[in-house]
């Protein structure tokens, strides 16, 4: 066992495996990348070719990414799953048809990590919880019969977190191949205020744009913007249809001040100097929905150098703007390249350096902000072992390496 446990981990870690592997490498990990070589080994590939594997941080995340949320798969075959109150639904719409379809009600889109966490787990289950109590109170909601556990994040996360690992777990049995997963959740509740209804919906998360991107300046910044509100997805769809063709999105304005508040489906960023030289990263804060990479990029900016003013960048101050970027969940922090003013001029940012410098930063923080979706391992037997080598393996490895052992005693080679 100990000759074939020792010589996997060796492969893995002598052919750049990044992503954090050698912070969170677990036994419970270990048996997935297990399963997997040995598939490999089954289609004729051998362990020597583990180069097929991304050997940066940004490579490895970047083939996961997706374009804007409110645009379409474009991959081979489109496949969701949708789950209600932990039961599968019959569903053949995509997240923007689901969105648009159901009734109205509060919101969030998340993603996988490495196939096996939800990024910022924590932060979409408060969402749904702070969105449900700003939408009852702004009467878009029926209060629900059970109001007091729904925007309550403790009450809410175990029900939430369940009915995730459940789509997840059937996307992945329906879509093996698939990279990572956006998880799109609605919670709705009828008029008449009865027992609400917890959706979650899987797809496959696409491609985020490998070249910084393009986007235009119009529209007027939308009402509640605090509350995550699944109206929002069909009010924002006339000013997407407006865009240039290829525009890949759209920044609302203020008509006063020329204010900039947010995308459509992203947060807005600049970053420009202070009177003493030092980067300054201008973003609103009110007035818009705080997204969940918007959060962590922020909080990484001053290990860079880099100060934080939340107060919304406008359009009189442009000729001082270095860099333009956006962020949200599926395309991480993504550099622009292009902004289309109000009037129909262009404006090219002068670099992109710090916002490169971000989004590597950042892709070595999500791990740590991630949340496992397998549930805690049962407690101990009374009486076990911890430091036998049995004790702590999955039985899933446990088995393969007893066939391997087995094979081995008898003159063959692991399966």
């Amino acid at each position: 066992k100990e000759p074939f446990f020792c010589f996997v981990c060796t492969r893995i870690f002598d052919h750049g495996w990044q992503m954090r592997a050698r912070h969170h490498f677990c036994a419970r990990s270990l048996s997935t990348v297990v399963h997997s070589v040995l598939l490999f080994r089954s289609q004729n590939f051998s362990l020597c070719q583990f180069s097929l594997f991304p050997t940066t941080k940004a490579s490895a995340f970047s083939s996961y990414n997706r374009a804007p949320s409110h645009s379409f798969y474009t991959g081979p075959t489109m496949q969701q799953v949708l789950v209600c109150n932990g039961i599968e639904q019959p569903c053949d719409l995509n997240s923007e048809q689901f969105l648009l379809k159901f009734p109205r009600g509060p919101y969030t889109t998340a993603r996988t990590h490495l196939s096996s966490r939800i990024f910022e787990f924590e932060f979409h289950n408060r969402r749904i919880a702070e969105s449900t109590a700003l939408m009852v109170q702004a009467g878009s909601l029926a209060r629900p019969a059970d109001f007091e556990k729904l925007v309550d994040p403790e009450c809410l996360r175990d029900p939430y977190l369940e009915c995730s690992r459940r789509a997840v777990s059937l996307f992945r049995q329906r879509s093996p191949e698939c990279g990572e997963i956006k998880l799109t959740t609605l919670l709705t509740v009828d008029s008449t205020g009865g027992p609400h209804r917890l959706f979650v919906h899987a797809q496959p998360l696409g491609e985020r744009p490998a070249t910084p991107v393009k986007i235009q300046i119009m529209g007027a910044p939308r009402s509640n913007a605090q509350a995550k509100d699944s109206g929002w997805v069909a009010d924002r769809q006339a000013l997407w249809q407006s865009r240039a063709p290829d525009v890949h999105e759209v920044v609302l304005c203020g008509k006063e001040d020329e204010a900039l508040y947010e995308g459509l489906s992203s947060n807005f960023f600049v970053i420009m100097r202070n009177e003493e030289g030092t980067p300054v990263v201008r973003t609103a804060r009110e007035g818009v929905l705080l997204g969940t990479v918007r959060n962590l990029a922020l909080r990484l900016c001053d290990a860079l150098g880099m100060q934080v003013d939340e107060r919304p960048p406008t359009l009189a101050e442009k000729d001082m703007w270095e860099e333009v970027f956006i962020s949200s969940t599926s395309r991480w922090v993504l550099p622009v390249s292009q902004v289309v003013m109000p009037d129909g001029t262009e404006w090219h940012p002068s670099s992109c350096a710090l916002t490169r410098a971000l989004y590597e930063r950042l892709l070595d923080e999500v791990d740590d902000n991630s949340t496992p979706l397998a549930a805690p391992p049962p407690p101990a037997a009374v009486g076990a072992d911890e430091s036998d080598p049995d004790f702590a393996v999955p039985s899933l490895l446990k088995q393969l390496l007893d066939k391997a052992a087995k094979g081995k005693a008898q003159g063959n080679s692991p399966p």
